[in-house]
């Protein structure tokens, strides 16, 4: 059986949120991890971060069959509502709109 689950939220200086998955091959008699691998991704702010769960369960569902829950997910919901407070959405904005002058 393969498992999916959030392991780690880390938020940048500029407040995006890197995500780190834990994606493990798991015994289906003992339930004991017999292997994993890490799998990262990285959530600009203000991005949807629920259209970001959906692209990454797709890809994971179709690559092992195993997609997050949406229990672990909402620690990352909480962690942005935390972080991405107006300020520093027009800060992200504010840097973004200097790189492409």
């Amino acid at each position: 059986m393969n498992r999916t689950v959030l392991d780690l939220v880390t938020v940048t200086p500029n407040g995006h949120l890197q995500v780190r998955l834990r994606r493990e091959i798991v015994e289906d008699a003992t339930g004991e991890v017999q292997g994993f691998a890490y799998q990262r991704t990285t959530i600009q702010v203000g991005a949807d971060y629920n259209a970001v769960l959906a692209t990454l369960n797709a890809a994971l569902a179709k690559d092992s069959g195993s997609t997050i829950q949406d229990a672990d997910w909402q620690r990352v919901r909480d962690i942005a509502t935390a972080t991405w407070t107006p300020a520093v959405v027009q800060a992200w904005a504010a840097l973004q709109a200097a790189a492409m002058k």
